[in-house]
């Protein structure tokens, strides 16, 4: 059986360890001339949102204002995508950038694989050491890769 990436994933937070699952996925990508699709997640969290309610009169206002931070994260995340695209000198290849929200960042990350049929999802994971190992239960790239349909590679 042949392997075969024609297809890349590498979710993407702005962390150094994104950068390196990313500079790890340009050099899969040239080997096997693969697209690379670089995805933010942004996680809707409505806490925040709910301990506004004693101080907003309308509900209006709260929806108004969960869009307005939405809008101010979506194209924040959409610009530090295009800089890292820039600053890891990926010209030769096809890359597109997708922002996704979702109140679930491994669970975004896992249907995007699948509508997209990814290959393979790279991405970043901190190396735990200690007690730590222990919080580690609950991470983003630990969900992704038990759940994934396809191979991950996490990159420390």
């Amino acid at each position: 059986m042949t392997l075969v990436f024609s297809n890349i994933l590498v979710p993407h937070d702005g962390t150094e360890i994104s950068d390196a699952a990313l500079t790890k996925a340009y050099q899969i990508a040239k080997v096997f001339g693969s697209n690379l699709t670089l995805l933010f997640v942004i996680e809707d969290r409505s806490v925040l949102l709910d301990q506004l309610n004693p101080f907003v009169k309308e509900e209006t206002q709260i929806e108004r204002t969960e869009n307005q931070i939405v809008n101010i994260l979506r194209k924040g995340a959409e610009a530090m995508l295009k800089d890292k695209i820039v600053k890891a000198k990926i010209t030769d290849i096809k890359v597109i950038t997708e922002v996704a929200v979702d109140s679930s960042v491994s669970r975004r990350i896992l249907e995007f694989a699948k509508e997209k049929k990814v290959d393979i999802i790279i991405m970043g994971a901190r190396k735990l050491e200690g007690f730590e190992r222990f919080k580690a239960l609950g991470s983003v790239a630990r969900k992704v890769s038990e759940r994934a349909k396809c191979p991950v590679m996490l990159i420390h």
